[in-house]
């Protein structure tokens, strides 16, 4: 593919094609080549614009599926504590059999609004909203890096469902 026209020939030669001006006198005029002419009055015919819109999609197609993504996300929220990139890959492959990676989930999460830095903020905040001090923080933070339970809540679970 060649270069662009400028932008003054552009707009020269669009309003000289809305005139019904001869091709060949255009191309006289902008000194543009009478097959970009012909080209750039197709384009203005199919889309209103005397170059083609961009229609490529970049890049590797996506993995899932937008139902998939969704639900992910409604999975994901249904649980009662956050699970891992790694369950939620398993849940993937078990309900849909797709084999997602683990950057897979964590870019749909992304584009889902979903943020690991907000998730920590929160989790500070509310644990501060508790008065718990940073040793319990910090074991509640390994246990859910561990995809356990924190050992409070446990023990109180034990005492709730016996």
């Amino acid at each position: 593919m060649g270069r662009k026209v400028k932008e003054d020939a552009t707009s020269t030669i669009v309003s000289l094609l809305e005139k019904n001006t001869p091709i060949v006198e255009i191309g006289r005029v902008t000194n543009v080549s009478e097959t970009t002419i012909y080209r750039m009055r197709l384009n203005l015919e199919l889309f209103g614009n005397p170059y083609t819109p961009q229609t490529v999609i970049r890049g590797r197609p996506k993995l899932l599926t937008v139902a998939q993504e969704d639900a992910l996300i409604e999975w994901i929220k249904s649980q009662p504590t956050t699970p891992h990139l790694d369950e939620m890959a398993a849940w993937l492959d078990q309900q849909f059999g797709t084999k997602a990676s683990l950057a897979t989930v964590y870019r749909t999460l992304e584009r889902a609004g979903f943020s690991k830095k907000d998730a920590v903020k929160r989790k500070r905040r509310t644990a501060a909203d508790r008065g718990q001090s940073s040793s319990r923080r910090l074991a509640h933070q390994l246990a859910h890096q561990l995809g356990r339970k924190p050992a409070h809540q446990l023990t109180h679970n034990l005492f709730l469902h016996p």
